[in-house]
């Protein structure tokens, strides 16, 4: 679940809503022809791939120095969008380490309370307490974390239950900083968990009260198709691959476009080698890695 508007247009019949069924669709071999991949540098596409400069590393040097398992910003590799600007999406931040790091955080630490998660508000036998993860691994499907958001007036409200963890606000203001997107005061988040076979929905995050922010989403696990489009469900929709420790930012005329995810990439190579078990506190974090996605969206509300 994600915190977003849908259009009042008729979803069945929209170039989107044929573009995620066509990716979803599980009764033919997936073609992949059509995709965009941030790894590769194709004249075919309109996207383009450079690598973020020396210069936006002395904006940031104090945020660099305070968070651990960074590759050198000289070694990120930035994709930007010729027909869409504002949408950008950086590769080589985390080490393998990291990544598996922040996924354990995902699943052991964030779910905790008092962040609600959609266990928490389901009408039917809900579950409030600890050990989220090993209770209800397989039903965990997102948290909410920060600012308060109320999913029937699906606005945020004045408050927040706890402050963002340091690490989540420090790494996605350094994100923003080093694409001179000016100052970046993280305020809410939410943790998306995506099992295999399951999918989000297209949807366009306009709840937060400030839209000229960006919106900061760093991927997780498995990899997934990332269907992004324009402010009607009718615009054209470009299909990209997320892997592992992509960091995607929307920001200017990018930020209000309607997007989702069809499909998680399944019978990929594993990510995450039996030499990383001594690095996890469960084995089921190196299962989970290795066979769903998770999804932290970063947001500056106000």
């Amino acid at each position: 679940m994600a915190i977003y508007s849908v259009s009042n247009e008729e979803p069945s019949q929209s170039e989107f809503k044929k573009q995620f069924k066509f990716y979803k669709r599980r009764d033919c071999p997936l073609d992949l022809s059509g995709v965009l991949d941030p790894y590769k540098s194709s004249k075919e596409f309109s996207f383009k791939l450079n690598y973020v400069s020396d210069k936006c590393l002395n904006a940031v040097e104090k945020l660099f120095k305070e968070i651990n398992g960074l590759r050198p910003i000289q070694q990120w590799s930035l994709t930007t969008f010729l027909n869409r600007p504002g949408l950008f999406i950086i590769a080589g931040v985390l080490t393998l380490t990291e990544q598996l790091w922040w996924i354990e955080k995902c699943l052991l630490e964030y779910p905790e309370p008092p962040n609600i998660t959609n266990l928490f508000v389901q009408n039917n036998n809900p579950y409030r307490g600890s050990n989220v993860f090993k209770n209800c691994s397989k039903k965990l499907r997102w948290v909410t974390m920060g600012n308060d958001y109320n999913w029937d007036t699906k606005e945020y409200l004045n408050n927040a239950r706890q402050s963002l963890p340091d690490e989540m606000a420090k790494l996605s203001r350094l994100v923003v900083c080093s694409l001179g997107l000016g100052d970046f005061l993280p305020d809410a988040a939410i943790v998306n968990f995506y099992p295999e076979k399951s999918h989000l929905s297209p949807h366009i995050d306009r709840s937060e009260r400030d839209l000229s922010r960006p919106l900061v989403s760093i991927s997780l696990g498995q990899p997934a198709i990332y269907l992004t489009g324009g402010t009607s469900l009718n615009d054209p929709v470009d299909a990209i691959i997320l892997r592992s420790g992509d960091i995607l930012i929307m920001s200017g005329e990018q930020r209000l476009v309607y997007h989702g995810v069809p499909r998680i990439l399944e019978g990929q190579p594993k990510i995450f080698g039996d030499e990383f078990i001594q690095m996890v506190k469960e084995k089921e974090i190196l299962e989970y890695a290795n066979n769903c996605r998770i999804n932290i969206t970063v947001r500056q509300v106000d």
